[in-house]
């Protein structure tokens, strides 16, 4: 991928099918409800191997927090289910 410059989406998905992506999702609305050290620590051990696949992975928070802080019931079940 990093010859090619494409992104690694078979990478991203099964990243996204192991629950890796969006750790922090409260499990009431289909995520791991983990913590923010657990996040942490997933995301270090991803670092490792490459950081720019940690960062896609984790970018997907910054989208999520304000509908988890802000949100209805309703919009949280929607956008986070």
């Amino acid at each position: 991928y990093d010859q090619t410059m494409e992104f690694p989406k078979d990478i991203f998905n099964k990243a996204w099918e192991l629950g890796l992506c969006n750790t922090h999702i409260p499990q009431e609305y289909g995520g791991l409800g983990l913590g923010a050290l657990d996040g942490c620590v997933i995301q270090e051990e991803m670092a490792y191997g490459c950081t720019g696949m940690a960062t896609a992975m984790e970018a997907n928070s910054l989208a999520i927090a304000p509908v988890m802080v802000a949100g209805s019931e309703a919009i949280c079940h929607e956008y986070l289910g």
